[in-house]
């Protein structure tokens, strides 16, 4: 099933390479797990049993949204009623400006999520904080290898607290931008968001 779930969105998308994991997020089983271009057992060269899931990067973009506001709403940096001004479709922060895809006007944490607006969700982050925006990347995963039993996992990216400046990596980093995951490591933090907190450990072991 998840190797036709792929093959329907290459047709439809035409990506260059694309992944699937399929985890149970009560205990880290990963019940499937697809990529392409996919392992070639026929090809001596390493590239050919190149893992996307596993060893593929990128920026998790808007993906990263609802573990910012879920945190914001652990740490309570904000509640879930509180509105937040998304403007024309347009805001300034500092020296740069965010757009969204069209004006939301007010929007709740809820409508944030709903309309995936970057100006929203910067805000949340900005009452975050850098600290608290750090940790719960950290605590997710982010930045470091899961331990899953394949070889060839990398850390990810995930600069020091140090480096990290406000009015930047705030906003960035609330967008998915400004790091870098692997489908697996994005798999895993959603498993945290769906069973309640709990960080689970990837394997292809069963039981």
């Amino acid at each position: 099933i998840t190797e036709q779930a792929l093959d329907r969105l290459q047709e439809r998308f035409t990506p260059e390479r694309c992944a699937a994991v399929v985890l149970d997020p009560t205990n880290g089983e990963i019940l499937a797990m697809a990529g392409r271009p996919g392992v070639d057992l026929h090809n001596r060269d390493p590239k050919g049993l190149h893992v996307p899931a596993i060893e593929d990067t990128y920026e998790p973009g808007s993906t990263i949204k609802p573990l910012i506001a879920s945190w914001a709403l652990t740490r309570g940096a904000v509640d879930a009623g509180r509105i937040f001004d998304c403007g024309p479709g347009w805001k300034r922060f500092g020296w740069r400006i965010l757009h969204d895809v069209k004006a939301n006007g007010p929007l709740d944490l809820e409508g944030i999520l709903i309309k995936s607006s970057n100006i929203g969700i910067a805000q949340v982050g900005q009452e975050l904080g850098l600290e608290e925006l750090h940790s719960i990347l950290t605590q997710l995963g982010f930045g470091r290898r899961t331990g899953v039993e394949m070889r060839g996992e990398p850390n990810g990216r995930l600069a020091p607290l140090r480096e990290w400046k406000e009015n930047e990596h705030d906003i960035s980093v609330s967008m998915g931008h400004g790091f870098a995951v692997t489908p697996l490591q994005l798999a895993v933090a959603y498993s945290t968001l769906l069973n309640g907190g709990w960080r689970v450990h990837p394997t292809l072991l069963k039981d």
